[in-house]
């Protein structure tokens, strides 16, 4: 004999596990694409704004050098084909991680992993050449 409540239990997991698919099918899609357009547009608002730094102070001062070493507070702005692509790279994996968001959403999976991992390898191997 059931009591009342092991019966609402039992309605409960079947309502979760066979209408709603929860846990049996997650929909891994989904998270993973909100959590790859999060990354994907705080890399596009970085890689902006490094490029736009770079040419709001090179605009307003006059284009500002590489110090080789003497003072380096100002490096990270200089007008250097360095610190453009270092931009460009950041933008680059941004624009990659909201295209595999796009392509997450739907359901196109095996492109969005082959786009992320691309564009994640290609900024990866480029800063690893560009360090110091």
């Amino acid at each position: 004999m059931e009591t009342i409540l092991g019966i609402a239990a039992d309605d409960m997991q079947e309502l979760l596990l066979v209408r709603l698919g929860i846990f049996s099918i997650m929909r891994w899609y989904i998270v993973a694409g909100i959590i790859s357009a999060l990354f994907g547009f705080f890399g596009v608002a970085c890689g902006l704004l490094m490029l736009g730094t770079m040419a709001y102070y090179n605009t307003l001062y006059g284009p500002i050098e590489f110090s080789n070493g003497e003072y380096e507070g100002l490096d990270n702005i200089a007008l250097v084909w360095q610190n453009v692509l270092q931009g460009c790279l950041v933008l680059l994996a941004g624009i990659g991680a909201c295209i595999a968001a796009n392509c997450w959403f739907k359901q196109k999976n095996r492109r969005g992993v082959i786009v992320f991992v691309v564009s994640i390898l290609l900024s990866a191997i480029a800063s690893l050449i560009l360090r110091p």
